[in-house]
């Protein structure tokens, strides 16, 4: 069973568009998802007042404990200065519908 993980951040400073810049940039986040085992795919987004979310789904539930530790590693040494972690989750992808769920099928 697929498993996801969602993220949340509190943004301190810069805007939520300089993040998405940040993230897709190479050697990103993005990047550092792509190359993980496991990966399915990976979005951000502004949930408002200054939080946000970054959402991947990963084939295995150690596949998606793999990428919280890399998702650290890399915000540690890219993004800590324009905010910081609220909450971290993982757990089974029941469902997808729409567009992304050929990605994920």
């Amino acid at each position: 069973m697929q498993h996801i993980r969602i993220a949340t951040y509190k943004q301190t400073a810069g805007t939520f568009e300089d993040m998405c810049r940040l993230l897709q940039a190479p050697g990103g986040l993005a990047d550092v998802f792509r190359a993980s085992p496991g990966f399915v795919a990976y979005t951000f987004a502004d949930l408002g007042d200054g939080t946000n979310a970054s959402i991947s789904i990963w084939t295995s539930a150690g596949a998606a404990e793999a990428a919280t530790a890399a998702a650290g590693t890399w915000v540690a040494a890219n993004v800590a200065d324009l905010g910081h972690l609220t909450d971290d989750r993982t757990g089974r992808l029941g469902f997808v519908v729409g567009e992304l769920a050929a990605v994920v099928a």
